[in-house]
């Protein structure tokens, strides 16, 4: 039975932002899909900061410019 494999090792991934744009990635070799690295805690700050917005600066009194 011959198979084509449907990705291969891109180059290093060097940021969380990259990462969770990624829905397959590689890791010692192999690969997983997004669920695997995409823990709940990581998944609700990706969805506080991108899709919901509900994550401002904090920006102290008599700062602002």
């Amino acid at each position: 039975m011959s198979y084509k494999r449907k990705y291969r090792k891109g180059e290093h991934i060097t940021s969380l932002d990259e990462l969770v744009k990624q829905e397959f990635i590689y890791w010692h070799n192999k690969i997983y899909h997004r669920g695997w690295f995409m823990g709940w805690q990581l998944r609700m700050v990706h969805r506080c900061v991108g899709e919901k917005g509900f994550i401002y600066y904090a920006i102290r009194v008599g700062e602002e410019k």
